[in-house]
């Protein structure tokens, strides 16, 4: 007879996933708590209304201007950071002055060119906040 037709009756047997060996080597079924399936769906659709996004024809047209007015700023910020970019690497530092007009042509002046420089410096790094704070919007917005 062959050995693979033969029953192994001293076979130790291994529980299933869903059920537990007890100590004194009986196997117990485990069962699972019932889930509340209308909780579930209810996260579900809300979760998908959000993708999905407002329901109403006039929503979609104020939302499609507001990404227009957030394009705009973008672009603006972004120019305005190219411009300064471009100039602090031209400027030579030996003929610089910055003025500063006042509301009543009071005028203040700046010639120093270290100071000229730390000002530029923070401009860029608030510049550069700007620009990637509003590229982040941007790109976060749905229509």
């Amino acid at each position: 007879m062959n050995t693979l037709d033969k029953k192994a009756n001293d076979a130790k047997t291994v529980p299933s996933a869903t059920e537990k060996k007890a100590t004194n080597g009986e196997v117990v079924k485990i069962e699972k708590p019932e889930k509340s399936t209308n909780a579930g769906l209810q996260e579900a659709k809300q979760k998908l209304s959000t993708i999905v996004g407002p329901s109403t024809a006039t929503q979609r047209i104020k939302n499609f201007d507001m990404m227009g007015k957030l394009i705009e700023k973008y672009e603006f910020l972004k120019a305005k950071q190219d411009d300064l970019s471009s100039f602090m690497v031209s400027r030579d530092g030996l003929k610089e002055r910055v003025l500063i007009y006042g509301e009543n042509q009071t005028v203040f002046e700046i010639n120093n060119t270290q100071i000229i420089e730390e000002i530029l410096n923070i401009c860029h790094d608030k510049l550069e906040k700007l620009v990637n704070d509003s590229e982040e919007t941007l790109l976060n917005f749905n229509i």
